[in-house]
């Protein structure tokens, strides 16, 4: 049995929250975070850190007033060393919904903007194909393109704010291409990153 991801998120003041999380095997690092400024919800990119596994983990949420706590199954693949996790928090820090995905390589979220239409947009490279699960249960076949040599490309994705996947692109060329910041208005989403042909 895979081991139990525990996740306390820390009130630091109003305007920051510190997310500490560990699990049997490894570690979550907090890679970027936004705050919607209409709701006051935050959304967080993560990465899984840690040993090789594949299967369905418990996930455990302390939340700040450290009463409230929301277990749900959390598709746990670690075919490479990282795994990417977006997850929101409602205003007064309680996990709303999580979102993970990985496959046999390394993938990882970097950035984080809200979306203006509601939800997220996220941003960062996936090394591997995978069947990506939404918060709400669709399944999306997210792959790599068929590029001679392909190792790495970027990806981009908007969530809605139940955390349904809305749209996603995957973007490079023949070398490793990533996604490292996010933006997005009414008409456009743009992505600055390293993209190597």
């Amino acid at each position: 049995m895979a081991g139990l991801l525990l996740a306390l998120v820390v009130p630091v003041s109003a305007q920051s929250d510190v997310l500490v999380a560990t699990d049997a095997t490894g570690l979550v690092g907090i890679n970027n975070q936004v705050v919607d400024a209409g709701t006051g919800d935050r959304f967080l990119v993560c990465t899984l850190a840690g040993p090789s596994g594949t299967g369905v983990q418990p996930i455990q949420w302390t939340n700040p007033d450290g009463t409230q706590t929301l277990e749900s199954d959390f598709e746990y693949i670690r075919g490479g060393a990282r795994d990417a996790l977006l997850i929101h928090l409602l205003a007064d820090g309680t996990v709303d919904w999580a979102v993970g995905f990985g496959g046999t390589g390394n993938e990882e979220l970097l950035d984080v903007a809200v979306h203006p239409s509601g939800g997220v947009v996220v941003t960062g490279f996936i090394q591997s194909d995978f069947v990506l699960t939404d918060a709400l249960g669709g399944e999306t076949d997210i792959a790599l393109l068929s590029i001679d040599g392909n190792t790495q490309d970027a990806f981009t994705a908007v969530f809605s704010e139940e955390g349904a996947l809305k749209w996603h692109r995957v973007d490079g060329g023949a070398g490793k291409d990533l996604g490292r910041r996010v933006a997005s208005n009414a008409s456009s989403t743009a992505v600055l990153g390293v993209f190597d042909p």
